[in-house]
């Protein structure tokens, strides 16, 4: 589901991405991502933060940022590493992809 969300994101299409998207760029888009939390595109919630916190502050009077009302992407639990069995399959999927493609 990564490349479908990195595909939306950048407006290109998944192929787009697997043939001009070299697999350091990749891995570099997915390392931002998990320190990011989710694209623009998928937060929804940052635009109901933004909206509570203008809320809550009108009502207490007190300051409010919409960071007090976002799940704290940084501190979630890391995904566990992948294997090498794991990173020679989809090396060979993403090859098989483009193999196609281009041919």
């Amino acid at each position: 589901m990564f490349l479908f969300r990195l595909a939306e994101h950048l407006g290109k299409t998944v192929g787009e991405l697997l043939r001009n998207m070299s697999a350091l760029e990749l891995a570099y888009w997915r390392a931002k991502r998990r320190i990011d939390g989710p694209f623009l595109c998928e937060r929804v919630d940052r635009l109901a933060a933004e909206n509570l916190a203008w809320e809550a502050a009108w009502r207490t009077g007190e300051p409010q940022t919409p960071d007090d009302y976002l799940p704290p992407w940084h501190e979630r639990e890391p995904e566990p590493m992948q294997t090498i069995e794991e990173m020679k399959a989809t090396a060979t999927a993403e090859g098989a992809v483009r193999k196609r493609s281009n041919g």
